[in-house]
């Protein structure tokens, strides 16, 4: 039963800016071995913030990992 899991629990969480409005939204695909994740921006986002956000995503990704 947890090796299905990867495949039918996908999360999806929004990125959203000071003002609470979505910028952009991070989800994990369907797959049964490997962890694919997407990220979709939804409009205009500088160079900075998106380095920001893609570091920061890229540690949770890594710190969800190690905690299961």
């Amino acid at each position: 039963l947890g090796m299905f899991t990867g495949y039918f629990f996908n999360p999806k969480y929004d990125i959203t800016n000071t003002t609470n409005e979505a910028i952009a939204q991070f989800a994990k695909k369907p797959s049964l071995i490997g962890r694919k994740f997407e990220v979709q921006k939804f409009g205009q986002i500088d160079a900075d913030q998106e380095q920001r956000i893609l570091l920061g995503l890229m540690m949770m990704v890594l710190l969800e990992r190690f905690r299961g």
